[in-house]
């Protein structure tokens, strides 16, 4: 039904003649929230196109300032194919490009950091149920990794994608697990759980989770882990909006992670048999404690898997329209899908 406005025409006295002002008409609602919305899709698809940009030519960068002071291509290859050398540029490299773009461009869209990224410590009643849920959903996520793989070997189709090799040793181990293990879980939550998903949560946090999510499933770059990033960003931005931190999320990235290391170094060797029981034996236990500890968070928490409504005359579907149909939105987007063909 048509909304019915009250209006009220002023009358003035000019020359001999009344004038009678036009009726004002209040601004659409839902115009400005989409002019919101909009303004930090923009926000947030600068700071992951700045990413992209530095992530796809610092290797020029570096081989025109390398061939400066006489290094060969040949030697550059050779230096850079070092396991271990590959992994201390992936730690300073991850450390870099999830910070600075992201710091820069949120501060400068008039982001306060401290006040976007949640950073206040979790209450401690709900530590552990909220690990408990999240180490075990990000373990079953790793099976949509599977499943992707088995939908493309189905068509005949050889999707590889390459991370490269392990270094060896104690020390190969460390780096690994640092490279790996800890600087994700600390920088991309930053980036991912704390200022996307912090930026978005006026709109919704249902809508904030998915749609950070989509993000930091994209940025993953290749359709074997598309759909694990994806659903690990789902609980992860979760845990966040419901702990009101981010730090559950940091230490539930580094343990699957840290698992994820684990099993490269431990399985290696072993034969294949043995290595599915070893790894369908994890399943099962981290089943029993996802189911424990969403059990457990429940009881403690009427609102476990409910969220506080906003005031916004958006429709949902219509939230997700504008974000989307953003041109920088788009052009991520698009940039992320070629990025991820290229590996066929």
């Amino acid at each position: 039904m048509q909304e019915q406005y009250d209006f009220q025409y002023e009358t003035t006295q000019s020359g001999g003649f009344t004038n009678v002002n036009m009726p004002f008409y209040p601004p659409d609602p839902k115009e400005k929230e989409k002019k919101q919305i909009r303004r930090t899709a923009i926000t947030i698809s600068i700071a992951v196109l700045l990413m992209l940009f530095v992530s796809f030519f610092w290797a020029t960068g570096v081989a025109i300032l390398l061939g400066i002071f006489g290094v060969s291509y040949k030697q550059m290859t050779a230096f850079f194919s070092d396991p271990f050398i590959n992994e201390m540029v992936q730690i300073a490299f991850s450390s870099l490009l999830f910070t600075l773009p992201f710091a820069l461009v949120f501060k400068i869209g008039g982001y306060s950091i401290s006040e976007t990224v949640a950073l206040s410590k979790p209450k401690s009643r709900d530590f552990l149920p909220l690990i408990l849920m999240g180490v075990g959903f990000c373990a079953f996520a790793n099976l949509a990794v599977g499943i992707a793989g088995s939908i493309f070997s189905s068509f005949g189709i050889d999707y590889n994608v390459d991370f490269g090799e392990n270094p060896e040793g104690i020390l190969g181990f460390i780096i690994s697990f640092i490279a790996t293990a800890i600087i994700p879980a600390l920088v991309e939550e930053f980036a991912c759980r704390g200022l996307i998903l912090g930026s978005l949560r006026k709109f919704g946090d249902g809508f904030a989770i998915v749609v950070s999510s989509f993000i930091f499933g994209l940025m993953h770059g290749n359709f074997e882990q598309i759909p694990f990033a994806f659903l690990v960003g789902i609980i992860l931005a979760y845990i966040t909006v419901k702990s009101g931190s981010i730090w559950i999320a940091v230490i539930i990235h580094g343990i699957n992670n840290s698992i994820s290391v684990l099993m490269d170094y431990v399985f290696e060797g072993l034969s294949a048999n043995l290595q599915n029981v070893l790894y369908y034996a994890y399943l099962a236990v981290v089943l029993i404690a996802a189911i424990v500890g969403a059990y457990w968070y429940n009881k403690r928490n009427s609102d476990a898997f409910t969220f506080k409504k906003v005031d916004m005359k958006s429709k949902e579907v219509e939230k997700y329209k504008f974000f989307f149909a953003s041109p920088l939105v788009i052009v991520f987007t698009v940039i992320c899908f070629v990025e991820a063909l290229l590996y066929f």
